[in-house]
């Protein structure tokens, strides 16, 4: 029997679950919305892992918990997306991460219009019904709105995670370090996308790159495609909302290049000079649009890296499995 932490987003108050670790994450829920008495589904709460050893129950974790914006509060709290999925065994998440004492081991956002906690008047639930009603006409509207990849945060991620159906793994990898390639040298009053920063970034990737790449039997290209804003536009049924925008480079199969900008495509490409953690966000969504839009037989995946320090890739390891290692 495994008892868990768990901290309401926007509430602030712990409470313990006891539950076996072979149950799902619905139990979990179900569990939850006993413990607290709630009046809604418990389909209705979303559940994080707290994967992040230091999120301990003290008084400053705490106050901040207690704050509103919930969704963007457990991001602090959680490595990347640690969203529990319903069907999912508890086991699966907390074996690699088993409960430790005094942490807190699961954050729980509750619908947006039930307030957290309280006895509701019959005013409150005439503003809980008005805000439902927002909020349907607010999510009839985002199914027709349009973001641009450069605008990708952890809550569209979430979403587009979550109406795909995917599932995330995270790799470390300790690999030795290579000194035998020199980093790029950015030139610093230059933004990334300038026409003099570009030339040197494409011939820096063609001298490195390239050259080790091409020693093998099958041939590649590289294309500059930052001015082409729209070769990454995608809309598509499995996506929430419709996806605008490009990345910098596209690593394609030679043979294909002359066909269109995507076919043969192998990587996707986006170049920072410091790589922070709301870019990821930005290659996910890249990746998800270059794997629809490439043709028959290719499986891109995504690069974000400041050519230095950073390598880190995206791809899907399996049809619902989103894989991201850092190097």
């Amino acid at each position: 029997m495994l008892t868990l932490v768990c901290v309401v987003v926007g509430e602030g108050r712990p409470f313990s679950v006891k539950i076996e670790a072979d149950e799902i994450v619905d139990d979990l829920k179900k569990k939850i919305k006993e413990k607290n008495m709630y009046q809604f589904p418990a389909k209705e709460l979303e559940l994080y892992h707290t994967l992040k050893g230091y999120t301990e129950v003290d008084e400053d974790v705490l106050r901040e918990l207690k704050q509103q914006g919930s969704n963007d509060l457990t991001v602090k709290y959680v490595n990347d997306i640690a969203w529990m999925k319903a069907t999912k065994l508890l086991k699966r998440y907390l074996d690699a991460n088993p409960p430790v004492e005094e942490q807190i081991h699961v954050l729980v956002v509750i619908p947006r219009e039930i307030p957290p906690t309280g006895k509701r008047s019959i005013e409150e639930l005439g503003e809980i019904l008005d805000e439902r009603l927002n909020k349907f006409f607010k999510d009839r509207d985002e199914k027709r709105s349009v973001y641009s990849l450069s605008e990708m945060n952890s809550e569209k991620k979430r979403r587009i995670l979550q109406k795909m159906g995917l599932d995330v793994n995270v790799l470390e990898l300790e690999e030795p370090c290579n000194t035998s390639i020199p980093g790029y040298p950015w030139i610093v009053e230059f933004p990334e996308s300038q026409d003099v920063q570009r030339v040197q970034y494409m011939a820096y990737l063609e001298a490195h790159l390239m050259t080790q790449l091409n020693a093998n039997k099958v041939v590649f290209s590289l294309l500059d495609i930052a001015n082409d804003k729209t070769v990454l536009d995608t809309m598509d049924p499995r996506l929430p909302f419709r996806l605008n925008g490009t990345a910098d480079v596209l690593l394609v199969k030679s043979k294909g290049k002359n066909l269109t900008t995507i076919a043969g495509l192998c990587i996707v490409i986006e170049l920072k000079k410091k790589v922070e953690k709301n870019h990821i966000n930005q290659a996910i969504g890249q990746l998800m649009c270059a794997s629809i839009k490439a043709p028959l037989g290719c499986y891109p995946m995504s690069l974000l890296t400041d050519l230095n320090d950073v390598w880190h890739f995206c791809y899907f390891s399996d049809k619902s499995v989103l894989t991201q290692v850092t190097f």
